[in-house]
């Protein structure tokens, strides 16, 4: 599977399975790319989606790893090509029957609205995660100065700077109740 950057367009492997990795993943980020260059010609008919058969020594030849046809179907999300299905088939293997072929389609379009979801989800998230923040800095600026007034009255009713008269440890006490349901909403 490979995907395409919402902001950039590049592509990126998001899972390769039963192939090396490190020997494909450049191989089929090129590929691709090529074929999501397709998208950008308005004259593309999108011919290199669907089931291909390589050339010798072509961008898409893989046959050094003994994968002969591939189907590599588009991942679609309101018309815009988000991400590659790409599956290589053993050399000399049969081709898709149309019902497989159609359930493979279908697999893909499937796929390419589960990642759409997952974008979404990942955007919400980061959404709430930068709200979080403004809240626990606002929060943060509003309640630091109050402390420090919390605490200096603390030290004056506490009489540890100096004795009250009984009026001013009264006035002080409400000041201070006052201050600390302040900081507790």
């Amino acid at each position: 599977v490979v995907l395409r950057d919402s902001k950039d367009g590049s592509a990126r492997l998001a899972h390769l399975s039963g192939l090396p990795r490190k020997r494909l993943e450049e191989l089929l980020l090129m590929h691709a790319d090529s074929l999501f260059a397709l998208e950008a010609e308005p004259t593309s008919n999108n011919i290199n989606w669907d089931f291909q058969y390589p050339e010798r020594n072509s961008l898409s030849d893989y046959s050094a790893f003994g994968i002969g046809p591939a189907l590599c179907l588009p991942l679609r999300d309101a018309n815009k090509i988000v991400g590659a299905l790409w599956i290589g088939f053993q050399s000399g293997a049969g081709g898709l029957t149309p019902e497989r072929r159609f359930f493979i389609k279908a697999v893909a379009q499937h796929a390419a609205a589960s990642f759409h979801a997952a974008a979404k989800v990942l955007a919400r998230t980061a959404e709430s995660a930068r709200e979080r923040s403004f809240l626990l800095g606002v929060s943060h600026d509003l309640r630091a100065p109050g402390q420090v007034a919390l605490y200096a009255l603390s030290d004056l009713i506490s009489g540890d700077v100096g004795t009250l008269t009984a009026e001013q440890h009264l006035r002080l006490s409400i000041a201070e109740r006052a201050m600390r349901d302040q900081l507790d909403i």
